[in-house]
């Protein structure tokens, strides 16, 4: 997926959407992985992941609301990408895309942990 195609499919009202958005303009990393995951697979790891963070008490924002994006969407596959822009100070938004990659299913934003910025220090 080239950088305007991920430009045009962020073009939801959420603002979780528009930092992504944001952070792609800015130039920061980017990818979409090109094979679709079955929604039960990612519904798994994501669910985990979401008691994870907020058991360690890691900055997030709409982790849950991103899972139930993806419960509620009707096809069983979706793709995965990111943009990182935690280089800046930002998040990590992982992205679901729709199989054929047109429509951003689900966004949320992950922060570094304390753990992870002291170790880069």
């Amino acid at each position: 997926m080239e950088r305007n195609d991920l430009l045009n499919a962020l073009n939801g009202s959420s603002g979780i959407e528009e930092q992504a958005r944001r952070a792609i303009e800015d130039g920061d990393d980017f990818e979409i992985w090109p094979r679709a995951v079955a929604k039960s697979e990612i519904l798994t790891i994501y669910s985990r992941r979401l008691r994870l963070l907020s058991k360690n008490g890691q900055p997030s924002v709409g982790f849950a609301e991103a899972i139930e994006s993806i419960r509620s969407f009707p096809e069983d596959r979706l793709r995965i990408g990111y943009v990182d822009d935690r280089p800046r100070g930002g998040y990590y938004f992982q992205l679901f895309l729709s199989p054929e990659d047109s429509v951003i299913v689900a966004c949320f934003g992950v922060q570094e942990s304390i753990r992870e910025r002291w170790k880069s220090r």
